[in-house]
């Protein structure tokens, strides 16, 4: 049953926008870094969790009880209930996505960029009456022609931590706001889920599995530099006797697809291991 959406794209947009438009939308630092814009115009924040337990000399975030080591992101705390608006749209639209965290962007031109800390691909979303606002992806590298899309008629399915986008400027209408929403995973949410999946190939309580990775992690950092090296020099680690291959597998399910393994400066999801 459909607590917030019809199922009807165009109506379901209308409906995400004013939802939106309730909320009060602040950059976090990052984002004031990489474009400082004021807070009456717009800005973008995380809805999910942070490694950053810090937010004033007085006060610190409230820790996660889904991720250990992570804190709950200010919008999250705040209007806890988006969590269950943002699960119902991306599972009428992009069901088989899976996603930790919301990127939630209100009139913001991000510039060029590439979301390092991001794994796999994400989903962009747009919503609102403006004209332009097209994001820009350099598919074929920084230098060349960027390939557009247009988020605002359908949902987005890109690698943001693989290409650099930016996006392209836009006129709001009288009275409008330009609202994306950025569905992504990010390395620092994947540790846990990973522990988890492997501990249900395996059958093995999660506390097991994790103590177990625990104490291979400086083996396999020590020996992993680039992504031949994971194939080369991981044949005798494994978790519970599971095969370099079936744990390859799992990695890969939730960090980056195989193109990405091809490239030695993305292997960076191995560092899951040695956090």
């Amino acid at each position: 049953m459909l607590e917030y959406f019809s199922g009807e794209y165009d109506c379901d947009l209308a409906m995400l926008y004013c939802l939106l438009d309730e909320l009060e939308i602040v950059s976090g630092s990052d984002r004031q870094k990489m474009y400082k814009m004021k807070k009456s115009v717009g800005g973008s924040a995380l809805y999910g969790h942070t490694w950053k337990s810090y937010l004033s000399k007085t006060r610190n975030r409230e820790p996660s009880h889904i991720y250990k080591g992570l804190y709950k992101t200010k919008m999250l705390v705040n209007y806890p209930w988006m969590e269950f608006v943002f699960k119902e749209f991306a599972n009428l639209y992009f069901p088989s996505f899976e996603w930790t965290q919301v990127q939630i962007n209100k009139n913001f031109p991000a510039p060029k960029h590439i979301d390092s800390s991001n794994v796999g691909t994400s989903i962009l979303v747009c919503c609102g009456d403006y004209s332009g606002g097209r994001t820009k992806i350099w598919y074929n590298g920084p230098d060349k022609r960027p390939h557009y899309v247009d988020a605002s008629l359908l949902p987005c399915e890109f690698n943001g931590s693989q290409y650099y986008h930016e996006v392209e400027p836009f006129e709001l209408e009288v009275g409008s706001n330009r609202y994306s929403l950025v569905f992504f995973n990010n390395i620092k949410n994947l540790k846990d889920k990973i522990i988890k999946q492997i501990a249900e190939v395996e059958e093995k309580p999660i506390n097991n599995i994790a103590l177990e990775v625990n104490d291979i992690k400086n083996d396999m950092g020590s020996k992993i530099e680039t992504a031949e090296d994971f194939d080369m020099k991981t044949t005798d680690i494994s978790i519970h006797g599971m095969k370099k291959s079936e744990m390859a597998k799992i990695l890969k399910k939730y960090c980056i697809p195989d193109e990405a393994l091809k490239a030695a400066n993305r292997i960076d999801f191995l560092k899951i291991w040695t956090d």
